[in-house]
């Protein structure tokens, strides 16, 4: 017996005028486990909107005139026996959805006539996603099976999306960023300033900063985590920093540390100092040599004087040719870089594909280039 699913409705304000229609069919086709009604702050709302929705939602928007700038409600809803299936999506193509939400969708727009004056979750990461950025922490409470049952009064949240207004913590920010695909910790100073290395750049840098990017491939924010001020630097794969095979494997066999962080595996660690010591930051190599010296003795890597060039080249070269690996080259973008359902399709194709992972890719690449 398939396991039980949760899903989010939610009605934006041009459409309230039929919740409570959309609440008593919720009623009959589902367990509603808890309504809210969300009030985001006015002058934030298209910021808002442009993180919910992934796009770039400006002040006055078609999409914000659309569903209303104003109070809205979300319905929670769990599916104790969900059946899946390839249904037609809004954004383009089929995919595989939660047959009942994808009827209800289809009926509740007709409801409040035409167009995206609700939205609902299809399939349980829509729903982690969209759960997370409204509620943050408290979307915690809602799991598959624990028997929440909305006892009939609407509770008030005044919050806007998670980090708006800043991150509570970098655990925070690295959840919400997982949420737009896989990423990985390059380097993290000792001022707690982040260089990350993600898929997919435009939802990253949405998540992040709530804007679409200013540049392409590569962009440095300050965001507010924990209270404080910190630099985070987003760098996309196949934007020309390194070979983007390696960076695609750096984030495949990223392990993650004590705080719950995503990071290089010791390896590539090792190998990443040595590439950007030699051909980025001169200085890096002897800032890093104790480092060095201890990931070679933990994890049976070359040993040796990392201060000299010749030593530092061979080592490196070494590796390259064994892995498969070239030198530093962008690779042109497989999507356009404004939103599209093109791109909608695109990214859903990518997040289905599986990878493969080290030693095997590098066999795989080098057939490729015979």
């Amino acid at each position: 017996m398939p396991s039980a699913e949760l899903h989010l409705i939610l009605v934006w304000h041009n459409a309230l005028d039929q919740a409570e229609r959309i609440l008593l069919d919720a009623e009959q086709q589902f367990t509603v486990c808890d309504v809210l009604k969300v009030h985001w702050s006015p002058e934030k709302f298209s910021r808002n909107l442009t993180k919910f929705y992934d796009d770039d939602l400006p002040d006055g928007s078609d999409k914000e005139r659309h569903c209303g700038v104003g109070e809205f409600l979300l319905i929670i809803v769990e599916d104790d026996s969900p059946v899946h299936a390839r249904r037609p999506v809004s954004r383009g193509g089929r995919e595989r959805v939660n047959t009942k939400m994808h009827a209800a969708k289809t009926r509740y727009r007709d409801w409040t006539g035409g167009g995206h004056r609700v939205h609902t979750s299809l399939d349980s990461r829509e729903f982690a996603r969209d759960s997370f950025l409204l509620l943050g922490r408290q979307a915690e409470r809602y799991r598959p099976g624990a028997s929440l049952v909305w006892g009939g009064s609407i509770s008030d949240v005044q919050a806007d999306l998670v980090g708006t207004d800043g991150w509570d913590d970098v655990q925070q920010l690295a959840r919400a960023l997982e949420l737009t695909g896989p990423f990985v910790v390059l380097d993290r100073t000792a001022a707690d300033d982040l260089t990350l290395l993600v898929e997919d750049f435009w939802s990253a840098t949405v998540m992040a900063t709530g804007a679409k990017p200013a540049e392409e491939r590569f962009g440095r924010h300050d965001l507010s985590v924990d209270g404080r001020s910190r630099t985070v630097e987003l760098h996309e794969v196949g934007g020309g920093h390194l070979d983007p095979d390696w960076q695609s494997d750096m984030i495949a066999r990223r392990v993650w540390d004590a705080e719950g962080l995503p990071v290089l595996s010791p390896e590539d660690r090792f190998y990443s100092v040595f590439y950007h010591g030699l051909f980025h930051e001169p200085d890096l190599v002897e800032a890093r040599a104790a480092e060095l010296r201890v990931l070679a003795a933990r994890h049976r890597l070359p040993d040796g004087d990392f201060l000299d060039d010749a030593l530092a080249h061979r080592v490196l070269d070494d590796y390259l040719a064994r892995m498969g690996y070239g030198h530093a080259r962008a690779r042109a973008p497989a999507e356009p870089t404004e939103p599209s359902r093109l791109r909608g399709a695109a990214r859903a194709v990518k997040r289905r594909a599986t990878r493969v992972p080290g030693a095997v890719a590098a066999v795989a690449r080098a057939r490729r280039r015979t």
